[in-house]
């Protein structure tokens, strides 16, 4: 969840709102962040597996609907997980980092 802070920062990332040269640093450490979250994906993927297997083992139409449900869900995750970290790697080539001195 973001805070209100950060949302503004996001729509830089995302190339929707004008880059703040006073919030750059920032902004630049959350664009890091979003960029190392690819590795989040495995998770995503693993843990409908885990739902997936408990309804093969109990052949109900419960577990069956609630895996259908969470694959979607971390479907759609996995993506915007991808989509965020793409566009924060082109925020941070776009946006180098300052050179100290």
């Amino acid at each position: 969840m973001l805070s209100r802070g950060q949302r503004p920062l996001l729509r830089q990332i995302r190339g929707r709102g004008d880059v703040d040269p006073i919030l750059l640093p920032v902004t630049r450490q959350l664009a890091v962040r979003l960029a190392r979250q690819r590795s989040l994906i495995v998770l995503w993927v693993a843990l409908p597996l885990v739902l997936v297997g408990q309804a093969v083992t109990s052949n109900r139409a419960v577990r069956w609907t609630g895996a259908v449900a969470f694959i979607a869900l971390y479907a759609g995750m996995a993506v915007q997980t991808l989509r965020d970290s793409w566009r924060a790697e082109r925020f941070l080539t776009r946006h180098p980092e300052a050179a100290a001195g």
